[in-house]
């Protein structure tokens, strides 16, 4: 993951995760560094208590806001139908009613 911030390589403290030096904009840098590894940790500890598979995309994810409550392409297809409703052309239906026939099918392994 990526903070987009740049700073040579020599001002790099790897070992500790954080910019070597003094200056000020060091120190901003560093505080930036450790609020960003603070709402991580906190992201992590959400997942946790939700009881959720933990990955790193799982905590990017909330830290970009991102949501994954997800629809099935059987929900979509009926939400595709009560927006719509009579608005749609004749052939636009068939195939609407033929994929809701496949999605409602229960295949067997063979």
């Amino acid at each position: 993951m990526s903070v987009k911030k740049r700073i040579p390589v020599s001002n790099w403290n790897k070992g500790q995760g954080m910019a070597k030096g003094k200056s000020s904009e060091i120190a901003q840098l560093n505080s930036y560094l450790e609020q960003i590894r603070s709402q991580l940790t906190g992201y992590y500890q959400e997942l946790a208590l939700e009881k959720v598979v933990i990955t790193p995309d799982a905590i990017k994810d909330k830290f970009y806001g991102i949501d994954e409550t997800g629809k099935t392409l059987k929900e979509l297809v009926e939400y595709h139908n009560v927006s719509m409703g009579l608005n749609l052309k004749w052939e636009h239906s068939k195939t609407i009613i033929l994929l809701q026939d496949i999605l409602n099918c229960s295949y067997k392994k063979v």
